[in-house]
């Protein structure tokens, strides 16, 4: 990265700059459509894979007792966990805690332990959370990164 950003032009380093500070103001309506149609997969995903996410959280070796095929079940949680990753990255840049955050706040908050009880509240609070720090980027003018480090790294 810093041998790009050496031979970058100026236009072009300040973009990267940017982009890496993260920031929500680069949307329009594809990026939401193809978002969207990830997030439902990816839902989906977790509502038919929930119980054996469950058995998997209680250690290999016991999921492995239970019958899940924990080989398949790592890749596909990575793939599916990557793909979303990925996708927000490219539109909004790396942004900081968001997905980290939410599910242990979810479940400081009395959210039960299920991987199934966890996808809605998780999905809300993400999402309400992404509102307030973008309205606080949009009022205060400061990097998103900065808002969201405020919540996520305590």
């Amino acid at each position: 990265v810093t041998v790009l950003q050496a031979g970058a032009e100026a236009g072009a380093l300040q973009a990267f700059v940017h982009w890496g500070m993260g920031s929500f103001s680069q949307g329009g309506w594809a990026p939401c459509v193809i978002l969207a149609a990830a997030l439902v997969v990816a839902a989906f995903w977790v509502h038919r894979t929930a119980s054996r996410l469950d058995m998997w959280t209680m250690g290999a070796l016991t999921a492995r007792t239970m019958g899940v095929d924990e080989r398949n079940l790592s890749w596909s949680a990575l793939g599916t966990a990557g793909m979303l990753a990925g996708l927000v990255t490219a539109w909004c840049g790396p942004i900081a805690f968001l997905g980290l955050a939410t599910p242990h706040l979810v479940r400081a908050a009395g959210a039960p332990r299920r991987h199934a009880g966890l996808l809605w509240p998780v999905l809300l609070t993400g999402a309400t959370l992404a509102l307030f720090a973008d309205g606080v980027v949009r009022w205060f003018g400061v990097p998103l990164n900065a808002v969201l480090s405020l919540v996520g790294a305590p």
